[in-house]
């Protein structure tokens, strides 16, 4: 990945072409239930945004690590 391109931080798409262009119309169809794109692109173009939603792995990580607590 060149340094020009841009991933979507909660997806890992990445954008072709200049930098974030279309960033505003995948968040809106894929993300906007998770963060409003006016209230995310703040923290997208900052570097800021963290994905609200665990993955797999920390999901897994979370149950493995309350079954053993128990």
């Amino acid at each position: 990945m060149t340094q020009a391109q841009k991933v979507c931080p909660e997806c890992g798409h990445e954008f072709q072409g200049n930098r974030w262009d279309g960033i505003d119309a995948h968040w809106r169809a894929k993300h906007d239930h998770t963060m409003r794109y006016d209230e995310a692109w703040p923290l997208i173009s900052t570097g800021k945004y963290r994905r609200k939603r665990e993955d797999f792995s920390q999901a897994a990580a979370r149950i493995v690590r309350e079954a053993t607590e128990n």
